[in-house]
């Protein structure tokens, strides 16, 4: 006898409804389907490693710089240049990210990247000597009676490894998920378009009941 409706031993408890146990029991009667479908997107997954190119190793140096200021003739203390335009010619010299401390225009952040670290290094040392230059030429201007404190980096310069992320492992992880969920969906297609194209319906195996 056909049997239009669904059974409770088949995919599906009804025509029109998937519930999570129809869903295991088609991944189970079909797991060795799914598993080479896994093994195979995994497979692919570690041809998608092998061809892209390695993370190089970065390293990031950075350093406080303190713009010196003088005292005026009216005894009022001024800053030897601001620190957002000291900022933008640091930038465009060395080439290294300089940027004014928040609420406070007279302390600068220098951050330098670099695959050496050595190299990091080297860019913050020129943007430290570039300022540091820039304003003793101003001092220079206002003559040896001035009281001038001297623009200076505060502390050494400070050069940290970069953490890279561990790219490789989430690619085959993703593979192994994509792997699973598409050979489920193929399954289930399969008991729904065998189920639905004679309107009979079906055990784990596909098998006409």
């Amino acid at each position: 006898m056909v049997q239009r409706e669904g059974h409770r031993d088949g995919y599906y408890a009804d025509d029109n409804e998937v519930s999570l146990s129809d869903i295991v029991r088609a991944c189970r009667a079909h797991k060795g389907f799914i598993v080479s479908m896994v093994v195979f997107f995994f497979l692919l997954g570690l041809v998608y490693i092998k061809f892209q190119p390695k993370q190089e190793q970065t390293y990031t140096a950075s350093a406080i710089v303190e713009v010196g200021n003088y005292v005026t003739l009216s005894g009022e203390i001024e800053i030897l240049e601001h620190g957002g335009d000291l900022a933008r010619m640091i930038s465009q010299v060395s080439g290294v990210n300089a940027q004014v401390f928040p609420g406070s225009d007279g302390v600068l952040k220098l951050e330098a990247t670099s695959n050496q670290s050595i190299r990091a290094n080297e860019l913050i040392q020129k943007a430290v000597d570039y300022a540091v230059k820039r304003h003793h030429l101003v001092e220079q201007k206002l003559g040896v009676d001035a009281v001038i404190r001297s623009t200076a980096m505060v502390g050494d310069i400070h050069v940290k490894k970069n953490s890279i992320f561990p790219k490789d492992k989430l690619i085959l992880t993703v593979s192994v998920l994509i792997g699973f969920i598409f050979s489920a969906i193929l399954v289930l297609l399969r008991g729904a378009f065998i189920r639905r194209r004679g309107g009979v319906n079906v055990d784990m195996d596909g098998r006409i009941k």
